[in-house]
């Protein structure tokens, strides 16, 4: 029994690769056929395309090559405006900003020195009262001591 059925695999497989070859020997022979013919229309389609629109190809080349020079110089010179654009807008603000540092600064020096009159003053009425403190206290124990003078 096993023996058949062996046998009836083998077969089965053999009638299978018969037909598989019969087919790839058909796919082959299409293929060979396609080549042959897509080739040979494919080469005189060319050939009759390239004689009567090689003016044509030529001249739309020209052309696009010339459109793109065209857009691509607008575009550097538009670049080139856009750069000079912003480095005069720079140069501007970088002038705005020195002459901004610079009344900063001067505003600076300016309140600096004017704390420093300040504290000069404070200091100048500061040692006059001192001073005046110390007469007032000198004049008080002056008078203190004459009265305990006169007292004795």
């Amino acid at each position: 029994m096993r023996l058949g059925l062996e046998k009836e695999a083998s077969q089965k497989f053999t009638d299978i690769s018969t037909r598989i070859k019969i087919i790839d020997d058909n796919i082959e022979t299409l293929n060979e056929l396609y080549k042959k013919n897509a080739f040979a229309t494919c080469t005189t389609r060319v050939d009759e395309i390239i004689r009567s629109n090689y003016a044509y190809f030529l001249e739309n080349s020209i052309r696009y090559n010339e459109k793109e020079k065209e857009k691509m110089s607008k575009e550097y010179e538009y670049r080139f405006e856009d750069y000079k654009k912003k480095k005069k807008d720079r140069s501007i603000l970088d002038k705005l900003k020195d002459k901004e540092y610079s009344e900063f600064l001067h505003e600076q020096d300016k309140e600096e020195q004017d704390f420093l009159d300040e504290l000069s003053l404070n200091m100048y009425y500061k040692d006059l009262n001192k001073e005046d403190e110390i007469e007032y206290f000198e004049d008080n124990e002056d008078k203190k001591e004459e009265e305990e003078n006169e007292d004795r």
